[in-house]
């Protein structure tokens, strides 16, 4: 860390520290060669991650509407929760996996 010393005494300037984390990642990024398929790969993933969660909620609550002869009451509400639970998984997914 460099003392920024034209406009402000004690003033520290930060830019050569995050420009070589960023160089870091750059360098890192490039290491692990992260090809379009395997960005194409993990978007597909993450997409099943909310649908199926969805699917599930509306087939439990269209079975429910069956049985208590309602018209779309439990459907609606349990693939909201459905489509909830996925984006918190896919969440989880991704912060898991985001570099530090």
């Amino acid at each position: 860390m460099t003392v920024d010393k034209s406009s402000n005494p004690g003033r520290v300037d930060e830019l050569p520290e995050s420009a070589q984390r960023l160089e870091a990642r750059r360098e890192r990024h490039r290491r692990e060669e992260h090809g379009i398929i395997s960005t194409a790969v993990t978007m597909v993933g993450l997409g099943w991650l909310v649908v199926i969660p969805a699917l599930v909620g509306i087939y439990v609550g269209r079975w429910l509407d069956g049985r208590a002869g309602h018209g779309v009451t439990f459907a609606a509400g349990l693939g909201f929760l459905g489509v909830s639970v996925g984006c918190l998984l896919a969440w989880q997914r991704i912060s898991t996996h985001r570099p530090k």
